[in-house]
Parts: C-alpha cells; structure tokens; sequence
C-alpha cells in the first residue's frame, strides 16, 4: 500500500487537531472547577499542542519512509526503437591520393590507391573546389590529385568536400622549388 505525502499531511492535521480538542475540552472542564490553575493550564495546553504536533509529525514522516522502502524501484523505461529504422554510425576522414576515374552520371570518383581503388560518391551539397575556387564534378581530370573529407555512413563512403588539383599552398611551395633550381644552375 503506497501512502501520497497529501494524505500523510491531513493525518497530521487531523492528530494534531484531536489532540488540541483533547486539550481544550480538558482546560475548560479544570477552569470551572479551579480558577486559579486557569494560566498554568494554558501554558500547558499550548506546550501539549506542541508537542502533539511534533509526534504528528515524526508518525507520518516515519509512515512516509517505510512505504518508500517497501516499494520496489522502478525499472529504467527502455526506448522503443523501430526495427525498421537502423542506427547509423558515422565518422568523418580525410583522404587524397590520385583520381583514378571519374563518373558524372552515378556521381562518383575512384581514388587509386597502394593496395586498392577507393570509391566515393559526390553529392550535390559536397562543396567542390580547384586552384582554390569553386568548381563541378564535371571539371575533375582523371590523373590529378584530389583530397578532400569523407563520412562514412553504413560503409558507404560520402564526400563533404573535395578538392581537385594540388592544395593552393603546395603549388606555390613548387613553384618556389623551380624558381630556385634555376637560380642554382
């Protein structure tokens, strides 16, 4: 049986309530008989009272605690998951190398690796960039390097960005490295 603290706080109320009337009904009773005894009585009426109360009090507190120990606690609720629906597990990777084919029709690249070629679909929200600027699948030339970063979702490798060519900075790195095998020769 589970006792609601709403129900414990009118028992006290009602303990407390009874055990005034008690009181009161008793000094009433002692006054008409001894007039004297009149302003002592009260002063105990009220120290009764209070002490009534704080019984009320520590009864229903201690009911409260015992009914919470005996309930058993409540089993964690488990989130429904549709068996429709499957639990994706994504990560986001870099990766360059040297384009080995491209197909604009199914959207994909293939990057031509040590061991094997890696095949990744283009989407149209992948940001696609060349020589630092925006650019189209259309624009990528089999042969050249390209980088970029890719998600894997459920094995399917998606790229968010790619980038065709050599990174701008590598460019000017070269370049730097002519001009100054030149200048030794």
């Amino acid at each position: 049986m589970t006792l609601s603290q709403p129900c414990l706080g009118r028992q006290a109320f009602k303990i407390i309530l009874a055990a005034h009337s008690i009181l009161a009904i008793t000094t009433t009773l002692l006054a008409a008989q001894f007039d004297q005894i009149i302003p002592r009585m009260f002063k105990l009426v009220s120290h009764l009272t209070i002490l009534a109360a704080i019984a009320a009090i520590t009864f229903t507190t201690s009911l409260s605690l015992s009914a919470a120990e005996n309930e058993e606690p409540a089993a964690p609720a488990k989130a429904a998951v549709a068996p429709t629906t499957t639990v994706k597990k994504s990560s986001r990777i870099p990766f360059h190398g040297k384009l080995g084919a491209v197909d604009t029709e199914t959207r994909t690249i293939t990057i031509d690796g040590k061991e094997k070629k890696r095949v990744i679909f283009v989407a149209a929200h992948t940001k696609i960039t060349k020589a630092g600027g925006p650019a189209k699948l259309e624009d990528a030339v089999v042969g050249e390097e390209v980088g970029g970063q890719l998600e894997k979702t459920d094995g399917k490798e998606e790229a968010i960005s790619l980038r065709l060519g050599p990174k701008p900075e590598a460019k000017e790195k070269k370049a730097a490295r002519r001009q100054e095998k030149k200048q030794t020769e």
